[in-house]
């Protein structure tokens, strides 16, 4: 709710986005995600709370905690899904010094 990709690396490939930016992205091996498919209602407040973020700002990212929204995520959640069975693929092909890098 307060972190964002501004710029991606020249040579990163983008994934996906939509109207609030950059939601994933390849850079050489590195996969990264920006929403949180992981999230349920009970850890996304969690989260929130953890920031420091301005009463309002806190606000209108719990105004965004809603069984709706989590609903609406879930395809999301197929994307997580998909995203650990690669890594888990090819770090099986990687040489050990990779999984490192």
């Amino acid at each position: 709710h307060s972190d964002h990709v501004v710029e991606l690396p020249s040579d990163a490939r983008l994934l996906a986005s939509n109207e609030t930016g950059v939601q994933a992205l390849r850079y050489k091996q590195v996969y990264t995600v920006q929403f949180h498919p992981e999230y349920d209602l009970k850890t996304a407040k969690a989260m929130i709370h953890s920031k420091d973020l301005s009463a309002d700002s806190i606000q209108q990212a719990l105004d965004t905690c809603t069984d709706a929204i989590v609903e609406a995520a879930q395809p999301t959640r197929r994307i997580f899904d998909n995203f650990l069975d690669h890594v888990s693929a090819t770090a099986a092909e990687a040489p050990s010094s990779a999984l490192n890098a």
